[in-house]
């Protein structure tokens, strides 16, 4: 008997546990509920589609006297179970998505080079990738479209999925001919989306011992009167559905020591797991955590359970005390701002309830931690003692372990601490010093501090450095261009005091490599080059402009008949050509624009901007205020390897009307075009602007106006 079946006779509200007895009854009476309407919403649909036959759709019938539309399948759902859900869409899939594979339509009856638009939905909510004259879409084939494009998979978005919660959820698709204007649609089906796992998104309950088992102690003789077998007991919980999975963890071991499916009496009862006498030698003598997690067939899993101690007792007190870990040991200054953790290893015998004192330098500096907590972090106000410049080279960390009235004692490890620094006295853990003077940079050309210019190419730049308060002779100071791998070294020398600004050579590969835009500058300070703690300056920063791209080719119009110049201004206006209503492109029809640039400047992914303008005067020189459109172009390989790139740009109607004369419009005028290029690195470069007239008048008047 599925769940399903179970809300139909009430057997799912006869768990033990009133509570969940109450919840599992209204869960499965609502995805009864949820799935008869969903299962009505596709039949509700069907008979909408049958009805709505030629000549709405298409106007193709297919042999059956269906529309064209045909099924489509969810290829990666998982196939019916006894928990009733339907089509479940597993956790795994989320990041590709639910995959539709649709068979190929009947013809639209588009014409060639219209486009069919197909459009994924989810509860009748469209899956928009993209939008055109008002059209959203998911997918878009320019027609005839080809077989070997269908059938294909498709992707709905989890996003797409998620929105509105779990449940279940109407899937289908439409397509739409913009030539014809007309749009079919799909039947339906439905999907189970759960994102809900078995605990409900809660810790489960703890694990239950036998009642003979007092406080998680297991003994060897406890195993020997129980056949060698220690009894687990994992108690009902609310979301049991057939198909679940558990997998059982000693904390700390990323593989489970027991896993399998959780058993149909867990409905009501909760299930045990058994760990033979090997397995609980094998997770070893003293204090372990037993957790377990629930998994349901859509993968979610849940929490952690609540965590139960398990102590193997096989012999009565702590041994093999080992000497603290310090990994951190020398201690920096930079270890004591992140805080330095003392370990305490793995010792025989530990046991719940052991408490643990980790001591640093004297016993008024503990940590106290309960096993199986292993580790303690000392903070810097703790470490910075008697003062933030301490130097010590045996600092004191051990550990006490204390089980009721008796302590066990564990050996020193030593660690040297040195917290001191150059320079000014820093305010705080650091490492950013505030009273060090930032550094500067300037072009040796320009000679601005703060900018490197064009100028400098070929005379280069250097970076301003201030030497600090109580610099020394032969102390080291690493000073950063951009990032912390582009850095040039300075050692403080006689006659450089505190105060003296010193020019340090910038690397002009440097420079080159990073290109233009605004880049970080810095330094730090510390006593040589691989000793000491260092200080930082805040960071500065330099403004650079070096590189530039020469841009020779202008704006061209492919369409322009006659003319023999380009040149906004020219005289007479009939040298720009002309553009007009008939041939080759009449302008209601757009605007084809070109740049054919030398080889070697476009290159692919470099970002493009074309501008076009109307212009009220027949001569490109008069633009009209705001009727100016940039274009954004990312260049394609394509383009880079033919130097070319070209566009049709459509035009309103908007674009030729007087402001302040609504309904009149500059019917012979000129359009004046430019572009510019922003290359890798924030290399620009920009072009001259070229002109073309237009003329919307015809013989007799009439005006050639786009559409819309």
């Amino acid at each position: 008997m599925t769940i399903l079946e179970k809300a139909n006779t009430g057997e799912a509200a006869k768990a033990k546990n009133p509570a969940i007895a109450e919840y599992r009854a209204k869960r499965d009476q609502d995805n009864k509920t949820a799935l008869e309407e969903g299962l009505q919403a596709v039949v509700t649909h069907s008979n909408e589609l049958k009805a709505a036959k030629a000549p709405t759709g298409f106007g193709v019938m297919s042999v059956g006297g269906v529309n064209a539309v045909e099924d489509f399948v969810m290829d990666n759902v998982l196939p019916a179970a006894d928990d009733g859900k339907v089509n479940l869409f597993h956790r795994d899939q989320f990041k590709s998505g639910l995959m539709l594979e649709i068979p190929l339509w009947v013809p639209s009856g588009g014409d060639d080079g219209s486009f069919d638009y197909v459009t994924l939905h989810v509860n009748g909510v469209p899956v928009v990738n993209g939008v055109e004259d008002g059209v959203q879409y998911t997918y878009k084939f320019e027609v005839p479209v080809a077989a070997t494009d269908l059938p294909g998979r498709f992707v709905i978005p989890f996003n797409s999925l998620k929105v509105g919660g779990d449940g279940i959820k109407l899937i289908g698709y439409s397509v739409y001919s913009n030539e014809t204007g007309n749009k079919e649609e799909s039947e339906i089906q439905l999907l189970t989306l759960d994102l809900l796992d078995p605990a409900l998104n809660d810790n489960p309950a703890p694990i239950e011992y036998p009642a003979d088992v007092t406080d998680g102690v297991v003994t060897l003789k406890y195993l020997a009167e129980h056949s060698g077998t220690l009894t687990l007991h994992v108690p009902p919980y609310f979301d049991y559905y057939p198909g679940d999975k558990y997998q059982l963890y000693i904390a700390g071991n990323p593989v489970p020591v027991r896993s399998g499916d959780v058993p149909p009496e867990a409905e009501d009862d909760g299930f045990d797991i058994e760990l033979d006498e090997d397995t609980i030698k094998a997770i070893g003598e003293g204090v372990s955590v037993l957790q377990y997690k629930l998994e349901d067939r859509a993968g979610n899993r849940s929490d952690f359970s609540i965590p139960v101690h398990l102590t193997v007792r096989l012999t009565p007190e702590p041994e093999d005390l080992l000497k603290p870990l310090v990994p951190a040991a020398p201690i920096s200054r930079e270890d004591a701002r992140t805080g330095v953790e003392a370990i305490v290893p793995a010792f025989k015998n530990a046991q719940a309830g052991d408490e643990i004192r980790v001591y640093y330098r004297d016993e008024d500096t503990v940590k106290v931690i309960i096993w199986p907590n292993d580790r303690v972090t000392f903070n810097w106000d703790e470490i910075a003692l008697p003062n933030d410049q301490v130097k010590d080279p045996a600092v004191r960390v051990w550990y006490d372990v204390i089980r009721g009235k008796n302590t066990w004692t564990s050996p020193d490890t030593e660690v040297a601490v040195d917290l001191t620094t150059i320079g000014p006295d820093p305010v705080g853990p650091g490492p950013i010093n505030a009273t060090l003077v930032p550094v500067r940079a300037q072009g040796n050309s320009s000679k601005q501090p703060g900018f490197i210019r064009p100028a400098d190419v070929g005379s280069g730049a250097v970076l301003l450095f201030t030497v600090y308060e109580n610099a020394k002779v032969g102390e080291f100071v690493r000073l950063f261009y951009g990032r912390k791998d582009n850095a040039v070294t300075h050692t403080i020398a006689a006659g450089e005091t505190p105060g003296t600004v010193i020019s340090i050579p910038i690397p002009w590969n440097f420079v080159e490599s990073l290109g233009n835009g605004t880049i970080a500058i810095g330094y730090e300070i510390q006593e040589t080059e691989t000793t000491g703690n260092p200080q930082q300056a805040v960071d500065g920063s330099v403004e650079v402009s070096i590189a530039t791209v020469t841009v020779t080719a202008k704006v061209t119009f492919p369409d322009r008949i006659g003319g023999s110049s380009d040149v906004p201004g020219t005289t007479p206006v009939t040298a720009l050509g002309i553009l007009n209503c008939e041939r080759p492109r009449p302008l209601p029809d757009g605007i084809r624009l070109a740049i054919a640039e030398r080889a070697g400047v476009l290159s692919k992914d470099d970002l493009v901007f074309i501008t076009l303008s109307v212009c009220s005067d027949k001569a490109g020189s008069i633009v009209v205020t705001d009727r100016t459109r940039e274009i954004p172009v990312v260049v394609s390989d394509q383009e880079a390897t033919s130097n070319r790139i070209e566009r049709v740009l459509p035009l309103l109607k908007s674009y030729f009307e007087i402001a302040d004369q609504p309904g009149k419009y500059y019917e012979l005028g000129s359009f004046r075009a430019s572009w510019r290029i922003v290359k890798a690195g924030n290399i620009p470069g920009s072009s001259q602007a070229s002109a073309v007239r237009y003329a919307l008048r015809k013989p007799g008047g009439g005006l050639c106006l786009p559409q819309s």
